[in-house]
């Protein structure tokens, strides 16, 4: 995955059903690719970990909620 120079990874597993163990260095991957990744999760670990900026889906569109 490191080795992708010019893609958008778009994400949609839920990290919450990799084993424990796994998840922070998953996480830590997915922080570290160098490109957008464009994923719709619950997983509030995963949410803080790795996105920078995070959008809500509301009635009227997305709602900028969070951008580091």
């Amino acid at each position: 995955m490191l080795q992708i120079k010019h893609l958008t990874l778009a994400h949609r597993k839920d990290l919450r059903v990799i084993s424990p163990l796994s998840g922070p260095e998953i996480r830590a991957l997915l922080r570290a690719f160098p490109r957008a990744i464009i994923s719709v999760s619950h997983d509030r670990n995963y949410i803080e970990e790795v996105c920078d900026r995070v959008y809500r889906l509301i009635k009227n569109g997305l709602r900028l909620e969070r951008q580091d």
